[in-house]
């Protein structure tokens, strides 16, 4: 005679507990299961075009950066020779520029928060566009506006791009795109 809670392979299905005997997910648990799996989905994905992105890099210079002289919106003259002795970064950006819209504010926050670091900003639109951009508020470094002629020079052919120079004024590495969170401190270390 054979138990009706014994299958032929001898496993019971009665009492006995196998990872198939669980009850069903409701529709709940399976939403969430299913927005767990896409959140890691997308996190995986993002760290890897933050990878690719880290890796590609921006224009190499050879024969080190471009000597240039401007008067940054505050009025002030500005140069790689007000760099020189410290680390510094060259960021290159425009009012227009999506993925500078979220760079900017990372720039702003690293400038801001490391104040031995050396840091101009270079964009090729207007003081006025940029003024409207800025809304009223003041950057916490030099911004040198119509900046094509530098922008040029640096060979910079895509926004946003950064350049990291050592405290000798040479290009430590360059970048175009957007930067991942904290990218900025590592690069100036």
């Amino acid at each position: 005679m054979v138990d009706e809670n014994t299958t032929t392979d001898g496993v019971g299905d009665g009492d006995a507990s196998g990872p198939y005997d669980r009850p069903p997910l409701s529709r709940g648990q399976r939403a969430a299961a299913t927005a767990r799996s896409w959140a890691l989905t997308l996190l995986l994905a993002v760290a890897l075009l933050a990878l690719v992105a880290w890796l590609r890099g921006g224009p190499e210079l050879p024969g080190g950066p471009p000597a240039f002289y401007a008067t940054a919106t505050s009025g002030e003259a500005v140069s790689l020779d007000t760099l020189r002795g410290r680390a510094a970064v060259v960021y290159f950006w425009a009012t227009w520029c999506s993925a500078c819209k979220l760079t900017t504010p990372q720039v702003n926050a690293f400038a801001a928060a490391n104040p031995d670091v050396g840091v101009i900003a270079v964009t090729t639109d207007s003081r006025a566009e940029v003024d409207r951009w800025l809304g009223g508020e003041t950057p916490p470094f030099p911004m040198i506006t119509d900046g094509d002629a530098i922008a040029a020079a640096w060979q910079v052919r895509a926004l946003p791009t950064i350049f990291v120079l050592d405290a000798e004024g040479q290009i430590r590495s360059s970048r175009s795109g957007v930067l991942i969170p904290g990218e900025l401190w590592l690069r100036t270390r």
